[in-house]
């Protein structure tokens, strides 16, 4: 059976391989390491190691090109985010956080498209980072809309990033009050959607949702008990990023004359979190001929940016 150190074998290899090497962003690079990660892009390609392999490859080169590492509040349309056409509230009955997409509040063609997109990467990467990595419920809350509010294109582009760019992601598509004069599109998008995802809509009204989402977890205006009303809050993300030491600058393969220790990684070390736990790794390698001792002491406790 393949397992992740398979994939990260094959995806190593094909970057030793490429020539001229591809300039993929070290975060990604990173989280090509992760056994955790892996193991996500593995159930995505049904165990198969190869083809999880070019898949991790695939996500490299796509976040490279829309730098998707580089998205945040600063540079997205917040504007178009605190207006709640896509927001994170609530979870289905297995645990997983809806992404609700109120459908009536988007009128094709009247925004920017390509910052619509900036702002679904937003969405996906931070729940991706506060979710860690586990699979969320696409809500489309349809009750209300009408033809004029079926964008198809934005529609594709969000099968895209689940079937692409987000392994093992999905766990839910819930669609919600849906008007019988959108049967046609949604005709459209199951062929869209490979088989495994296609057996994963669910297709609810207000009397049936409860087999969805509980109605703890539904809006009042589902016909739930939750009065939330949406309101955009800022990531936090010294809760869930990588914590980082810096070092001096110094290449990871050479050292200074008259140098005791190198470190390697020379620069930076990356803290990864585990539940409560905070690890991270490094080596030290003794460069000079006599022994040389090291000594470490326990800091008071504080942020580590």
């Amino acid at each position: 059976m393949a397992t992740p150190a398979d994939v990260r074998a094959i995806f190593e290899a094909r970057l030793k391989e490429t020539s001229p090497p591809p300039d993929f962003h070290p975060l990604d690079l990173e989280r090509a390491k992760d056994e955790k990660y892996l193991k996500r892009v593995l159930q995505h390609m049904d165990k198969d190691a190869k083809e999880a392999a070019n898949m991790l490859w695939d996500i490299c080169v796509w976040r490279k090109s829309v730098g998707a590492n580089d998205i945040n509040e600063s540079n997205i349309r917040l504007d178009y985010v605190k207006e709640g056409v896509f927001f994170t509230h609530g979870r289905d009955i297995d645990g997983s956080l809806l992404l609700i997409f109120k459908a009536k509040m988007h009128v094709k063609g009247q925004k920017d498209y390509e910052e619509i997109k900036k702002i679904l990467i937003y969405w996906f990467d931070r729940v991706e980072r506060e979710e860690g990595g586990k699979r969320i419920t696409l809500f489309l809350d349809m009750e209300g809309s009408g033809l004029g509010n079926m964008d198809m294109e934005l529609v594709k582009y969000l099968i895209t990033l689940f079937k692409l760019y987000y392994p093992y992601f999905l766990n839910y598509i819930v669609i919600y009050q849906m008007p019988w004069v959108l049967s046609a599109a949604f005709k459209v998008v199951k062929t869209l959607l490979p088989a495994k995802a296609v057996e994963r809509m669910k297709f609810v009204t207000k009397d049936t949702l409860k087999d969805v989402v509980a109605p703890e977890q539904a809006l009042v205006s589902w016909g739930g008990k939750d009065n939330y009303v949406f309101e955009f809050i800022p990531e936090n993300r010294s809760e869930h990023t990588p914590k980082k030491v810096t070092f001096a600058e110094q290449g990871d393969s050479q050292h200074s004359p008259g140098e005791m220790l190198r470190l390697v990684p020379n620069d930076t070390i990356v803290f990864k979190t585990e539940g409560d736990e905070i690890s991270g790794q490094f080596t030290i390698t003794n460069m000079d001929d006599s022994a040389v001792s090291l000594k470490s002491e326990r800091q008071p406790q504080r942020s580590l940016e």
